[in-house]
């Protein structure tokens, strides 16, 4: 979910995400969060972006099947959640 902190509102506004709220709320989970904030120091905000990106990497690992497996799910899904 994308989040913003609106102080007219005294509260959180949902930008995106509504549909993974229903669900994990659903479930009895918290859903995660990304909180939208302006960051009023330009120096601040490299240094912050600087430590996010020297994180490990994202590993990802080949689909048995290849492109042929790939487009069996995708398609699978399409059929599901039409509206997508």
């Amino acid at each position: 979910m994308l989040l913003w902190w609106v102080t007219a509102l005294d509260g959180w506004l949902l930008l995106d995400g509504h549909d993974r709220a229903v669900a994990a709320l659903a479930e009895g989970r918290t859903p995660p969060c990304v909180v939208l904030t302006r960051v009023p120091d330009e120096e601040d905000w490299r240094r912050e972006a600087r430590e996010v990106t020297e994180e490990a990497r994202t590993r990802s690992w080949p689909l048995p099947g290849g492109v042929s497996a790939w487009e069996a799910l995708a398609a699978a899904a399409m059929f599901q959640f039409p509206g997508d």
